[in-house]
């Protein structure tokens, strides 16, 4: 399986640079049919042969309003309720920051110490009079569970709608190297490596707090084909082999 996966990355550095030992160049953007290009503070022209040949498809950076999720530990501490409808009830304490993001209502998944989950909801946010005070937050779950007993801790997660629309991006357009996490964003003529700094993660598209705008134009697919181009650039790789 090793020895597969190293001719196949033999076979595409072959495609990705040109001949003479480094890469081909073109009239009008430094770039032709043969191999893409690189520079340093300008990015990696990618010929549309080349493109096609390696999966490279770009996108629009998308707006969307994302969802958070809230962590917390509650307790429980009894239940309540006749017997066709007993609730468990459990409580606990956050921050102020996190009470305010957590209304009465809120539906809560809770993870027991046997690593079951059990659906419930808030039903009530106690407000404190300091205002650097913890908050109690009450919470009822099902009652019947034989993994639920008085003094057991759950771990608490819940979703809270987002209230602005941030930058989002698909997993695909993400490369994660030793000096950080990075896109490939549309540069004029050329496709530029872009440190980001992501947020949270939801729906399957994760937020990007920094380094990138909604409406900028980035490589989702073909990504690790052009990291591999840009090393063997930097790095000095020989190949020759054309793209027909």
């Amino acid at each position: 399986m090793k020895i597969n996966c190293l001719l196949s990355l033999l076979v595409v550095s072959a495609l990705l640079l040109g001949c003479n030992g480094k890469p081909a160049s073109s009239a009008g953007d430094d770039a032709d049919d043969h191999g893409i290009n690189f520079k340093a503070k300008e990015g990696l022209a990618v010929p549309d042969a080349l493109a096609r040949h390696i999966g490279l498809k770009l996108e629009d950076v998308a707006a969307r309003k994302v969802n958070g999720q809230l962590t917390f530990t509650a307790q429980v501490y009894g239940e309540s309720g006749p017997v066709a409808r007993r609730v468990t009830l459990a409580s606990a304490w956050v921050d102020q920051s996190v009470a305010k993001l957590v209304p009465t209502g809120l539906d809560i998944v809770a993870l027991t110490a046997g690593t079951n989950s059990l659906t419930g909801v808030v039903t009530r946010v106690v407000s404190a009079a300091d205002t650097n005070a913890p908050v109690e937050v009450l919470l009822e779950l099902p009652a019947g569970s034989d993994e639920l007993r008085l003094g057991d801790f759950l771990r608490i997660t819940a979703s809270t709608p987002g209230k602005e629309e941030v930058a989002v991006i698909p997993h695909t357009a993400l490369l994660r190297t030793a000096e950080g996490t990075f896109v490939y964003v549309v540069n004029g003529f050329r496709i530029k490596r872009t440190a980001v700094k992501l947020g949270s993660e939801h729906d399957g598209v994760i937020e990007v707090r920094d380094g990138l705008l909604a409406g900028d134009k980035i490589a989702v697919s073909g990504v690790p084909l052009l990291w591999l181009a840009e090393l063997q650039s930097i790095r000095g790789g020989k190949s020759c082999c054309d793209v027909h």
